[in-house]
Order: structure tokens, then C-alpha cells, then sequence
């Protein structure tokens, strides 16, 4: 608790030590540390009276922001700041610092010229566990290197994130709105969590009481935008029997906009999955492990071999791409230069095991 007043009683003098996470998409509080501003997109006055309101910090010592701007709006949010007229305070519920989630009590003052002055009350000031945007993009366990990030988007447009990408598993946007998941499996939410959090995260299952899986909770419903949501179809589908004919130059763009996230950069491994082009892995091997990889004893899907890695259903990556990337993936010996693959559209791959490089000094090992 010490550590957290510290923060916020200095955090103007240390520009950056507070990074608030701001989303017009569910009005969530803001702190601006370049110009110490803050934003509550909603306070709440009564049933019928709600405003929005933006405050300029005119002092340090003692922390004072002023009322800059007060509009009447009509909204609500699960995060809204409550005006309580009876003891001339302003409860904020819930502000992301450097993402941990606090909330705390200003007080009204006239210490400023202002019709309205804010002045917090650090001895309010509560600490409600890190935010969800932290539990997404953050390991659970020591035990693996996967997140909620790992193999989900927040959001995607025609299939992939803002970030290029595209991953295993489908975004999370409207996930709170569903009314059943796993392939209709599971009622609540937190039941298919689990699955993710205990079969490829080697975490400890989340409680209904969890704060990591409150706070998920409520970032993801936050920033929903359908009121119900259609329940997913993931399908588990063996890999075709016919892998030959694959395209080498289109398995490298796939591989470069889907495995990457985990694989790294033409394959070239990262600290979640290792080195997987070059080595001349068998094209079976490979299509089996996109497909079916998985634990065996699954209480969601059924099909999975083994494997630590999420399967690819065939929503996510079709046959014809599996095929490309798996040909990639099989060839032995390849070489990178440090602009990407030695002409890999020179090659087909038919029964081909190795291609030559014309600088061996950056071969892979065969």
C-alpha cells in the first residue's frame, strides 16, 4: 500500500511512472503523465445526472487538479467516478497505474480557482490487483511462456489484428456476450478459460474470485459491442492426406503473418517456441502438429496428440496454406540471408528434402 501512495504522490515529479490505459470504446479513467491531466469520461451524480469532466493539475504540493472542462452527458460505465453531494468527495473506482489497478476518494476543495478542485485522499487509495490489459499480455505461470496474447487478438479486421498478425484462436471482442463456448461445452466463460489457463498455460485454474480473472473479466467486457454474441465453432480436422505440391514463397508469407508471434521471424525461434525451418522436419510431422497438437486428455477437444502448441482449426489456416507451410518447414539445409529466404521460389516441393545455398556461411545445420 506504501509503494502504491508513493507512486501516486509523486507521480507528476516522475513523468511515466503512472501509464493509465485510456479506450473511448469503454471510457476508462486516464491520467495524462505528459501533461498531469485527468480525464473521468463519466461521474455520476444521481440516476437521472451524469457528467463528464477533464482536470488540469495546478498544483504538486499539495496534488490539486481544476476543473477544466464539466459537460452534462447521458451514459453509464461499470468505471464511472460517483459524486456523493453529502460529504463533497468524488469516488473513482478503478485507475490502471502502471498496470495495477487502484482506486481512491477525492476530495472537493476550493483550493483553486476553479468551480470545481480535486484533491486526493491518499488514505483511500486501494489496491485491486494488476489491470486486465496486464493479465492478457502477461505469463501465468513459470511453468510457460504463453499468454492470453499468445494465441488471441483483442479485436481483428477480416481475420487479423491491428498488428498484421493473425493467431490460432479468434479474438476475444464480444467473448462476455457469448452464451456458451467451447463448442457449446461450457455455460460460463470462466470454465473455457481454464482449459486455456491448465492445458497450454500450466497454470492453476481461476476461481469465480481470482482477481486476475475479475479484472480480465471486466476489461473484456468492457469493451464489448454487441449486446449477445454467436458461440464459436472450433473444429479439430486431421491435416490432408496429399501434402505434396506446397508453394515455398507463400508458406514463408504465411509463416511470417501467423507462426511468427511465437516462432519469431522466418522461423528462427523465440522464448515461446523453438527454431522450426531449416531442419527438414517431415511434411506429415508437421501438418499433424498444426492440426492436432495439443493434450491428448482434453476436457474441450477432442483429436489432440501431444504438444504444447495451440492446433490451427481449419478457420484459422486452411488445407491449401497448411500445405504451402509445411513445405517450407520440411526443406533441409536452407539458408537466410539478412533480407529473408536465398530464392525459395526457385524451388518446388515435391519429395524435396535440401536445396543449396549460395553463401553456405549462413546455412542451417543438416
Amino acid at each position: 500500500m506504501k509503494l502504491v501512495i508513493r507512486h501516486f504522490t509523486y507521480m507528476v515529479k516522475i513523468l511515466g511512472s503512472w501509464l493509465l490505459l485510456a479506450s473511448t470504446a469503454h471510457a476508462e479513467n486516464l491520467y495524462n503523465a505528459a501533461s498531469g491531466d485527468l480525464v473521468f469520461p463519466v461521474i455520476t451524480v444521481d440516476e437521472n445526472t451524469s457528467y463528464s469532466g477533464s482536470f488540469t493539475l495546478v498544483s504538486e504540493e499539495p496534488l490539486i487538479w481544476a476543473a477544466n472542462v464539466i459537460e452534462p452527458i447521458s451514459a453509464e460505465s461499470r468505471t464511472a467516478a460517483v459524486y456523493d453531494p453529502a460529504t463533497a468527495t468524488l469516488w473513482v473506482p478503478e485507475i490502471n497505474v502502471q498496470g495495477s489497478l487502484i482506486s481512491l476518494r477525492f476530495n472537493l476543495t476550493d483550493n483553486c480557482d476553479a468551480a470545481v478542485c480535486l484533491e486526493p485522499d491518499l488514505a483511500s487509495v486501494q489496491e485491486n490487483g494488476r489491470g486486465g490489459s496486464a493479465v492478457f499480455t502477461t505469463v501465468l505461470s513459470s511453468a510457460s511462456t504463453f499468454t492470453c496474447s499468445s494465441c488471441h487478438a483483442m479485436s481483428e479486421t477480416d481475420g487479423f489484428a491491428s498488428d498484421g498478425f493473425r493467431r490460432p484462436r479468434h479474438s476475444l471482442l464480444n467473448s462476455t456476450r457469448r452464451a456458451t463456448y467451447k463448442n457449446g461445452i461450457f455455460d460460463k466463460m470462466l470454465d473455457a478459460v481454464n482449459v486455456c489457463v491448465t492445458e497450454w498455460m500450466n497454470a492453476t485454474a481461476w476461481t469465480e474470485a481470482d482477481t486476475d480473472w475479475i479484472n480480465l473479466l471486466n476489461w473484456l467486457d468492457d469493451q464489448s459491442t454487441v449486446t449477445t454474441a454467436d458461440p464459436l465453432l472450433i473444429d479439430v480436422v486431421a491435416p490432408p492426406d496429399d501434402l505434396t505440391g506446397g508453394d515455398v514463397s507463400n508458406g514463408r508469407e504465411l509463416f511470417n503473418t501467423r507462426c511468427i508471434v511465437c516462432h519469431g521471424f522466418d522461423g528462427a525461434g523465440t522464448q515461446l517456441a523453438p527454431l522450426i525451418t531449416g531442419i527438414g522436419l517431415p511434411t506429415d510431422y508437421i501438418a499433424r502438429r498444426i492440426r492436432t497438437s495439443g493434450p491428448p486428455d482434453s476436457v474441450a477437444y477432442d483429436g489432440l496428440v501431444e504438444g504444447v502448441m495451440p492446433f490451427w482449426g481449419a478457420d484459422r489456416l486452411s488445407d491449401g496454406e497448411l500445405v504451402d507451410y509445411s513445405c517450407l518447414c520440411s526443406i533441409r539445409g536452407g539458408c537466410r540471408y539478412r533480407h529473408g529466404w536465398g530464392r525459395p521460389d526457385e524451388f518446388g516441393c515435391n519429395g524435396l528434402q535440401q536445396y543449396q545455398c549460395q553463401d553456405r556461411s549462413e546455412r542451417y545445420p543438416e
